[in-house]
């Protein structure tokens, strides 16, 4: 839980810092070589989890949009960092250790997105580069409210989520264009986290927190880079994880501006 909290601290305060150094870079010339860019962002994914070590499975569905900074250095390294909203889906999560055994159908929780990533630029040949990238993201959850109705007395429940998820791996790149740089992509994809619902029934209350893990691993994935003009370009990528029960999609799109 430390860790956790101190990774997301980390995150937020990376992202000031990374804003504020690179105004400072400007301003003193101290940026030459790096380039800065500042962007607006926005993911879609669904995948099948396993609750409680396998014991049933749902989906979650998670729209995330974000504000994003990043660092270019000249030696093929790339330092990102985002944050903004979340929006998390859980429907038809089943919850039974509670005095009355509910099933989530309230929609999506609204919550804070925080995250960061790594590409560093691995060789060349031919037409073709390979980079490596490391990606972390984490959702943090509100608390949700709602009534319980048709019993003799009053109830409410609060539902809590959140959930992490680590991207690691390495992408082919078709480098023969100027403007525009299509990839292939295939990594290893780790996803986990919980939901934590408290049930109160007049003078009953209950509570079960219900932890989460990711069904399929390998996550394979199309993109792209365009550079619409000197300044200013789109960053577009859609991938799947194989998983029993279905196949996971995720999707996300950038649109990015350099200094």
């Amino acid at each position: 839980m430390r860790k956790r909290a101190a990774l997301h601290v980390f995150l937020a305060a990376g992202l000031l810092l990374a804003g504020t150094a690179a105004g400072l870079a400007q301003e003193e010339g101290l940026s030459k070589g790096i380039n800065f860019k500042l962007g607006l962002g926005a993911d879609i994914l669904s995948r099948n989890v396993q609750w409680d070590k396998g014991t049933d499975g749902s989906k979650l569905k998670a729209f995330n949009v974000f504000l994003t900074s990043e660092f270019e250095f000249p030696i093929h390294l790339a330092l990102g960092l985002f944050a903004g909203l979340s929006f998390s889906d859980f429907n038809g999560l089943l919850f039974r250790n509670l005095p009355f055994s509910i099933s989530y159908q309230a929609g999506a929780v609204k919550g804070i997105v925080l995250g960061g990533e790594l590409r560093k630029g691995l060789f060349s040949f031919g037409d073709f580069q390979t980079e490596a990238a490391v990606q972390f993201v984490s959702s943090l959850g509100s608390t949700k409210k709602w009534l319980i109705e048709g019993f003799a007395v009053p109830g409410e429940t609060q539902g809590k989520p959140r959930w992490s998820q680590l991207n690691a791996g390495a992408s082919l790149v078709y480098a023969a264009y100027e403007n525009f740089r299509p990839y292939l992509g295939v990594s290893l994809n780790w996803l986990w986290g919980d939901f934590r619902m408290t049930e109160t029934m007049g003078d009953l209350q209950g509570t079960q927190v219900r932890e989460m893990r990711q069904k399929g691993l390998v996550r394979i994935s199309l993109g792209t880079t365009f550079q619409v003009t000197r300044q200013f370009g789109l960053r577009g990528e859609a991938g799947i994880v194989p998983a029993k029960g279905g196949t996971d999609l995720s999707a996300s799109l950038r649109l990015i501006y350099g200094f």
